[in-house]
């Protein structure tokens, strides 16, 4: 079992210094009718978006603070948006998912990881 395409890589915002890894959130596309498709989709963190600081967070460096940006896998996003649509608003909140096929883990993080 696994979390399958359902996983999402947070900004710094919401990474909070790892306290975010393995959280389950709820995404909806929201207040953009050419870009949004219905319903929602409920998605596990496991990874974080470094800040390229050598731009600025307008332009292109979604990842960078204050902004909070998900950056979802491509058929994570098709179940919000529309192919064509790149970045799209949302409208999030956390989530305890009680289906089987999402895993929420609240896993302890070492100072180091083994690549």
């Amino acid at each position: 079992m696994g979390y399958s395409t359902n996983t999402v890589v947070l900004s710094t915002v919401l990474f909070n210094d790892e306290l975010s890894y393995g959280s389950c959130y709820e995404l909806q596309c929201a207040d953009d009718p050419q870009s949004c498709l219905p319903g929602s989709i409920i998605i596990t963190a496991t990874n974080f978006c470094p800040p390229t600081y050598d731009h600025p967070s307008n332009n292109g460096s979604w990842c960078n603070p204050p902004r909070p940006h998900f950056d979802l896998a491509q058929p994570a996003f098709l179940h919000i948006g529309q192919y064509c649509a790149g970045i799209v608003p949302i409208s999030f909140r956390s989530s305890v998912s009680v289906q089987i096929v999402y895993q929420c883990i609240t896993p302890k993080i070492s100072s180091f990881a083994q690549l």
